[in-house]
């Protein structure tokens, strides 16, 4: 018998798996379940059933450039998306999730095919695919005295069904190099 949210039953769980459907909800009702969620560093959810911490696999969201020769992944939900008005990012048009290579993002490049504009700084890459021109990611030249490196992927090679709802941050890199005010707007608000 399959449970949906929580792991199949052993033969030690109790007698609250041996109930019938109705017995066993009206049981749950009463019962002082908590459930909690939280998510660990690479994204994935767990929740406390009965006492015992399940596992849920991570949610997804994928992305590819226009002729399919690179991809990104990122694992566990966007927190937001950030629109920048800086020299570079208001010429590209982007929307930027952030998170750290090889840990919520990883870049699939097994063609070859990125190519890096390194400017100004050199601090980041603004990361292309050398086919159709699309821009994948950035991502810092650096890593972080923790050892892992700054990435962020454009969400507009994403599905727009998957990060329509991600919530819209600005961030004025052109003056005051700060975050504005949120204003409750999301990714569909600037889609087009």
């Amino acid at each position: 018998m399959k449970h949906s949210g929580f792991a199949e039953p052993s033969k030690d769980s109790g007698a609250l798996f041996s109930l019938e459907p109705q017995d066993a909800l009206r049981r749950f009702s009463r019962a002082s379940v908590t459930i909690s969620w939280r998510a660990n560093r690479y994204g994935c959810r767990w929740k406390r059933a009965m006492g015992r911490p399940v596992r849920f696999a991570p949610k997804i969201t994928r992305g590819t450039c226009h002729c399919g020769a690179v991809r990104w992944e990122y694992r566990g939900d966007i927190p937001d998306a950030t629109i920048c008005n800086c020299t570079v990012c208001r010429r590209y048009g982007v929307l930027w999730t952030y998170g750290y290579d090889g840990h919520e993002i990883a870049v699939e490049d097994p063609g070859i095919a990125m190519a890096a504009y390194i400017c100004g700084s050199r601090r980041i890459s603004f990361n292309f695919c050398k086919l159709c021109g699309n821009l994948i990611s950035w991502r810092s030249l650096r890593p972080n005295d923790d050892g892992r490196t700054r990435i962020a992927v454009n969400l507009r090679l994403a599905d727009p069904q998957q990060v329509s709802e991600v919530p819209l941050r600005r961030f004025d890199g052109l003056h005051s190099f700060h975050d504005l005010p949120l204003d409750g707007r999301t990714v569909a608000d600037v889609w087009f």
